[in-house]
């Protein structure tokens, strides 16, 4: 008999201690949207129910539809109440550092592998940076990408800065506590209640997508069936802005 595992209850957790999710809401309700409908299909859940208990926690996957609905109704709340806040208490000195290091990112990628497929999509679903919670989103997701690469990106010398990671993150830390800090109590709440339902939902997720991953290993369109709560991948060629997304090429570095 399979030993039976569950979630661990939201009471065990240290609300207070959580910090916010450095993710875009519309792209990770987006990627477990896809996911959702596709464990809801028969044949997937099949596929799913051949596997030997030991190799996935059921119950965790289970829980995956409710925890998904859980998350979106948590993402809609804290947006309401975030969007009536005011961004006066966020120190200017660090919106600085973090508008420097996204444009240096940002160009660092875009010239060396912006022709490259893959990372073209990437960089169409990050935002231009309107106020303090696109760029803390944009930073993190641009230094992902770069880590994903670094290996066609570290020979640039001007924009390639070992440094920006350690120094995004801690003003990243210190914006987010500078707005919760000045925040309402109802809106602290909804921060809360949304972060302890995104990191349910990231446990199942990765839980999920590894075993569907497994399961379609042999699919090209394996990346677009389970997509990150980071970043997701379309089938499509039209990125999300409507523009073309230039055709793939290697990832090389210029100049290799």
């Amino acid at each position: 008999m399979a030993k039976k595992t569950s979630v661990p209850p939201t009471e065990r957790l240290d609300l207070e201690a959580l910090p916010m999710p450095s993710v875009d809401h519309h792209t990770a309700l987006a990627s477990s949207k896809t996911v959702a409908l596709l464990l809801a299909s028969s044949k997937m859940r099949r596929a799913f129910e051949a596997l030997p208990d030991e190799a996935l926690n059921r119950p965790l996957i289970a829980a995956y539809p409710a925890l998904h609905a859980a998350a979106k109704e948590a993402s809609a709340n804290y947006l309401s109440a975030d969007n009536s806040e005011s961004d006066a208490s966020v120190p200017f000195s660090s919106m600085r550092v973090l508008t420097d290091i996204r444009s240096r990112v940002y160009t660092l990628i875009d010239y060396h592998l912006g022709e490259v497929t893959d990372v073209a999509r990437e960089l169409t679903v990050i935002r231009a940076g309107q106020g303090y919670k696109d760029l803390v989103d944009d930073v993190t997701s641009l230094l992902k990408l770069r880590e994903k690469h670094t290996a066609a990106l570290k020979h640039d010398r001007k924009n390639f800065r070992m440094e920006d990671k350690a120094e995004s993150a801690m003003h990243c830390d210190i914006v987010q506590r500078a707005r919760l800090k000045g925040r309402r109590p109802a809106t602290k709440k909804a921060g809360r209640i949304w972060a302890t339902a995104f990191y349910a939902l990231r446990e199942a997720h990765e839980e999920v997508t590894a075993v569907g991953r497994f399961l379609d290993r042999k699919r090209p369109d394996v990346d677009a069936r389970w997509p990150s709560l980071y970043v997701n991948v379309k089938n499509s060629r039209v990125s999300l802005a409507g523009k073309k997304v230039r055709k793939a090429k290697p990832a090389v570095a210029k100049g290799s």
